[in-house]
């Protein structure tokens, strides 16, 4: 398993978020004197300027809940932040456009410490029946109460890869 820390590290240089040239994403919220966000950002899907998410930074670093929406509204994931590491309870939603019946759905429900994915994670399909349902260290898949292992290892990275693109997108929007 990937260590979920690298999702912090890719976005932290000089203790603050720095975000690329592109510009999909934007942001209203202020920047402390090191030119770091702080405090509350709201930040925007910049195709349609809809709301993408809404949360605080301190020292340039997400903290607190953080709510993430899809460019059509739904919300696709609710986030806790430590310090700028992901920690306690995540929840991913199905968002608008692969599965429209399942939008707004619960998808996976999993445990993050000090940026690092451990505990028990649950996957959901669309019609909300659980796909797999493990337990996690840093390392290993440590027990499968449902699914298969090979199952929980290709969710568990789905899951990393996923919070990696959320985690970019917000660097993006805080530029």
């Amino acid at each position: 398993m990937k260590n979920f820390a690298i999702l912090t590290s890719i976005l932290l240089m000089a203790g603050c978020f720095t975000a690329p040239k592109n510009k999909d994403f934007t942001g209203e919220g202020k920047f402390d004197n090191k030119g770091c966000p702080t405090g509350t950002w709201t930040l925007y899907h910049a195709a349609n300027n809809a709301l993408m998410g809404k949360g605080e930074f301190v020292e340039g670093n997400p903290d607190g809940e953080w709510i993430i929406y899809d460019s059509a509204g739904a919300k696709i994931a609710e986030l806790e932040f430590d310090k700028g590491k992901l920690s306690g309870i995540y929840r991913l939603f199905y968002g608008s456009f692969a599965y429209k019946n399942a939008t707004g759905k619960l998808k996976t429900m999993g445990e993050a410490k000090n940026g690092i994915l451990v505990g028990r994670f649950i996957r959901y399909a669309p019609d909300g029946s659980v796909v797999v349902d493990y337990t996690s260290d840093r390392k290993n898949i440590l027990e499968t109460r449902f699914g298969s292992k090979f199952e929980a290892k290709n969710q568990h990275r789905a899951d990393v890869e996923y919070l990696k693109l959320i985690s970019s997108i917000m660097n993006e929007a805080t530029e």
